[in-house]
């Protein structure tokens, strides 16, 4: 088995070109990876954005770097990688690079939290604990079918959540905070005048004489939307 912090730091070294470089990699998986992921399973991803993970079932799942990984999902939806049921006495060092074990792992990991039976709240946390990099999650989810900048299910039964282009994934009560929070501040506290600009959304809007926004109900504020022209 691998030692886990080398396989975490081989995996941060090799981030930063795994983006530009995800096309190449994956048309070049090695022999040794197809040997030991079958292609027969049906492939897990999001479906007009909404991503359903039946326990008991075993899928594939498109990784970042390395093609596809077989994965299980057992009782409670428990997810992992079907090596570890096809081959029990078989070292992973064996069937995969450290590279590919870690890129298949961590996209295990990703689908083992947002198909677990946790309610919303504990998904999102666990994600940003095992992901701090939001941009690696919008990769992945990508990867699996996601399109960032929408709204997606993590399972059919949940609310729709915004995938944001960043990476970062948004309640609906984050939504609801975040626009309330720009029509709550008086900004001439902070130097904004009514010659200021707020465009917020792909709309452009202005102070009025308390100094407060007045964005309608389902604008959607977050950072990644909102740019700040100050005015004299």
């Amino acid at each position: 088995m691998y030692n886990r912090v080398s396989s975490l730091m081989s995996y941060k070294n090799n981030y930063n070109n795994m983006l530009s470089t995800n096309k190449k990699t994956t048309n070049n998986i090695n022999t040794n990876t197809k040997k030991y992921t079958s292609g027969n399973y049906d492939e897990l991803k999001f479906n007009n954005n909404i991503l359903n993970v039946s326990s008991g079932t075993n899928y594939k799942i498109k990784t970042l770097m390395h093609g596809y990984a077989d994965i299980s999902v057992k009782e409670n939806n428990n997810v992992g990688l079907l090596y570890y049921d096809m081959y029990p006495n078989k070292d992973v060092s064996e069937a995969f690079s450290e590279d590919e074990f870690t890129d298949m792992a961590q996209s295990t990991k990703l689908v083992k939290i947002i198909g677990s039976n946790n309610p919303l709240d504990k998904k999102l946390n666990l994600l940003r604990t095992f992901f701090p990099n939001s941009q690696e999650v919008k990769a992945r989810l990508v990867s699996l079918g996601a399109e960032a900048g929408k709204m997606i299910q993590l399972d059919n039964k949940s609310e729709k959540v915004l995938f944001e282009t960043s990476g970062w994934i948004y309640t609906q009560d984050d939504l609801s905070n975040l626009q309330n929070g720009y029509n709550r501040n008086d900004f001439s506290q902070f130097g904004y005048t009514e010659d200021s600009k707020f465009t917020i959304d792909g709309k452009d809007y202005k102070l009025d004489s308390t100094g407060h926004l007045n964005i309608p109900e389902g604008t959607i504020c977050t950072p990644d939307r909102v740019k700040i022209t100050r005015g004299v």
